[in-house]
C-alpha cells in the first residue's frame, strides 16, 4: 500500500498538464506538507478520471485537516464527477463556508448547478468569480464557456 501511495504521489510530479477544468500548478495553499502531496495526487488520479481513488487520498486531507478548503473543492468535484451530487454539494458547502473567495469550488459548484438546471445558480456562481478575478481567469473562462455551451446547444458539462 505504502508503495502505491508513493508511485501515486510522484505521478502527480511528472503528469502532464492540467485540464482546462482543473486547478493551475500552484493552486493549493493549505496544510501541511503530506497533504499538498494527497491533493496534487488526487488531482492526477482526476485527471485520469480515477475517481474512487482519488476520493480516497481526498477523504484523508478532510479527516486529517478538516479547515481544508481545497481537500473539499476536489471531493466534491470526484463526488459529482462519479453521480453523487448529494455528497458534492456538501462538499462544495463545506469548501465555500470556510472560503467564500474559493473560485475553483465556484465554478464546480456553478457546473453541478447547471447540470441540475438551474442557471439562475450557476450565473450567481459566474457573478461572484468575476468579481474574484476582475482580470479574468481561468474558472471565469469556463464557465462562461459552460453557459454559453447550455444556452446554444443544450450541452451540459460532465458528471
Amino acid at each position: 500500500m505504502r508503495s502505491l501511495l508513493m508511485a501515486v504521489v510522484l505521478s502527480a510530479f511528472v503528469a502532464g498538464p492540467a485540464l482546462a477544468v482543473m486547478p493551475e500548478d500552484g493552486w493549493f495553499n493549505e496544510g501541511d506538507l503530506v497533504n499538498v502531496a494527497k491533493l496534487k495526487a488526487a488531482t492526477a488520479l482526476i485527471q485520469g478520471e480515477n475517481f474512487p481513488t482519488a476520493q480516497r487520498l481526498l477523504l484523508q486531507v478532510v479527516r486529517s485537516d478538516p479547515e481544508n478548503s481545497d481537500g473539499w473543492t476536489l471531493l466534491g468535484y470526484t463526488l459529482r464527477r462519479s453521480g453523487n451530487r448529494k455528497d458534492a454539494r456538501e462538499a462544495y458547502d463545506r469548501a465555500l463556508e470556510l472560503r467564500p473567495d474559493h473560485i475553483y469550488a465556484r465554478q464546480y459548484l456553478g457546473e453541478m448547478l447547471l447540470i441540475e438546471g438551474d442557471v439562475k445558480g450557476a450565473e450567481e456562481q459566474r457573478r461572484v468569480i468575476a468579481a474574484e478575478c476582475p482580470k479574468g481567469c481561468e474558472p471565469l473562462k469556463v464557465m462562461d464557456q459552460r453557459l454559453e455551451e447550455f444556452r446554444t446547444k443544450g450541452l451540459l458539462p460532465p458528471g
